[in-house]
């Protein structure tokens, strides 16, 4: 899903986000479903949030909502935290796509 950096379509974004993981927290009460992101950067790169196994569907949608119901400063924190050579900011991140199995 691709944001802009800015605007209503860009806490429609957020909101989709949140939704959907919510959704799949919601299936996961079965068992355990993890989330893998890949967050696309204004600068063209990609980074996968989540490549070794990704996170548990219900500890994503938690750190989501400690960040005050933002998934991309969530996001963002990660990406600082894992990729030293590089700091986007909020703003930089442009779309995101989810894969939860």
């Amino acid at each position: 899903m691709r944001v802009p950096q800015r605007g209503r379509g860009r806490e429609a974004g957020r909101q989709q986000v949140t939704a959907w993981l919510r959704a799949a927290a919601r299936g996961q009460r079965a068992g355990r479903r993890n989330v893998r992101f890949t967050v696309h950067l204004k600068d063209g790169r990609a980074v996968t949030v989540g490549d070794k196994g990704g996170y548990a569907v219900s500890a994503a949608l938690a750190r989501s909502r400690a960040e005050g119901q933002d998934p991309f400063a969530w996001l963002n924190g990660e990406i600082q935290a894992r990729y030293a050579d590089f700091y986007p900011s909020d703003r930089d991140i442009v779309g995101v796509d989810l894969t939860i199995y």
